[in-house]
């Protein structure tokens, strides 16, 4: 590809690049463990024929001017891949890594062959894309994988999709006639957050994961089916109940943030695959109750914010900073977090990317024994549960900075979810 070939950015690569300078490491990424032995130079090679379907895999973002790019790093296949023969310890230790968009490239694939099997870490900077994009690169990394142990000389042919929300609004029918951004049909506010530690000092990387086997899981639809909700809606109800139970605010109400992935309003479907297409949205929670009211709650608070036009809203909100340029709206981030850190107050946050195993991700003969999602490791007060659901095994899983998280809060916190979702 010639290197002055450049793509263009969106408002939500800008906000999601922000992020890796303030509250998060803006890092992707998906565990899969196989019970045999990839191979990696096949491997390697897969991660080259992925850089030739989704050529962005080998960008860097450059945030000089007013309105970024992508733009070609010159890195090799090589230079995104690894392969270690460890043990679990290599895997934290990978976990751990930092990748900053501007530097490197977004895409970054690990194996770690352990006395059991292989592990495969693959990552993905949330200035490229989201929770379902990242996703969608593993599956294209097993296809290329496959496809080049059938033919050697396999080579794809490059498909740059749209980086861009069009088909979102197109899905509404608002085709040129777009809404008018209405801020009071958003509710963002934070009134909580997480206990604050030293976030002056050094910050360790922790990775924290609960995982509930097919009977528990099956526990929880059956109870989100006799109580009108669903999974998603119970697992919800349960991390807000868990934090209400630990930080015991004094309101009736309090607001927790989830993740949208608005995919599923595009009829062009994963035409959008490398790029950011989510939004985050807040709901309100009552504080008491049981259970069955408590998933009634979520899931009519989760209905009520879905509606087209606050979904609307929400990407208007983000879009609308495209006219005023990147370094606007890097200022307003930047002052947005300066106001976290000094109240304290940041909404706690769930993305749970539902079933992986939906389309049976495999690397040619191979197919992963386990595979979960890991979600952005937060600076407190910002933080996120992330959860998964592979072969009937749903795992929450959260990654963090100690100090400024404690990492005794979020043992307590795993512990307090799990006792919740088990008394079901």
């Amino acid at each position: 590809m010639p290197k002055t070939v450049k793509f263009e950015t969106t408002p939500l690569d800008w906000f999601n690049y922000t992020a890796q300078e303030y509250n998060s490491n803006a890092l992707i990424r998906y565990v899969l463990r196989f019970d045999s032995r990839l191979d990696y130079r096949l491997l390697e090679h897969a991660v080259g024929c992925c850089m030739v379907a989704e050529p962005l895999l080998g960008f860097l973002f450059k945030p000089e001017d007013d309105v970024p790019e992508w733009v070609p790093a010159g890195r090799s296949a090589a230079d995104m891949c690894s392969h270690v023969t460890g043990d679990n310890e290599d895997m934290e230790a990978i976990l751990a890594e930092r990748t900053y968009a501007d530097r490197e490239c977004p895409f970054r694939v690990a194996l770690i062959s352990e006395k059991e099997g292989d592990i495969l870490v693959v990552t993905l900077h949330h200035a490229l894309c989201d929770g379902r994009g990242a996703l969608n690169i593993v599956r294209l990394l097993a296809e290329m994988y496959t496809a080049l142990e059938q033919d050697a000389c396999f080579m794809p042919v490059p498909q740059v999709h749209r980086r861009s929300t069009d088909a979102f609004y197109e899905y509404f029918g608002f085709g040129e006639s777009m809404p008018v951004f209405d801020p009071s049909e958003l509710d963002m506010e934070s009134t909580w957050g997480i206990p604050v530690g030293n976030a002056e000092v050094p910050q360790s990387f922790r990775f924290s994961i609960l995982r509930l086997g097919n009977q528990r899981l099956e526990a929880i639809r059956t109870f989100a089916k006799r109580n009108g909700g669903s999974v998603n809606a119970t697992l919800t109800a349960a991390y807000h109940r868990a934090l209400v139970q630990l930080l015991n605010p004094a309101e009736d109400a309090k607001e927790i943030q989830f993740t949208v992935d608005l995919r599923k309003y595009s009829k062009k479907g994963n035409m959008n695959s490398a790029c950011n297409l989510s939004t985050i949205l807040n709901a309100n929670l009552p504080v008491s109750g049981n259970m069955e009211f408590l998933v009634h709650a979520a899931k009519t608070a989760i209905d009520k914010v879905l509606r087209p036009e606050h979904l609307v809203q929400s990407l208007l909100s983000c879009e609308m900073m495209r006219p005023l340029g990147f370094k606007a709206s890097a200022g307003f981030y930047e002052s947005d977090w300066e106001k976290v850190k000094s109240t304290g107050l940041c909404t706690p946050m769930i993305s749970n990317m539902g079933r992986l195993d939906g389309d049976g991700i495999c690397f040619g003969r191979i197919a992963p024994a386990d595979m979960y999602l890991v979600p952005p490791a937060f600076v407190g007060p910002s933080f996120m549960m992330g959860a998964s659901t592979f072969d009937d095994v749903l795992t929450l899983c959260s990654s963090y900075y100690d100090p400024s998280t404690d990492s005794g809060f979020v043992s307590s916190l795993l512990e307090r979810v799990s006792r919740i979702l088990c008394g079901l």
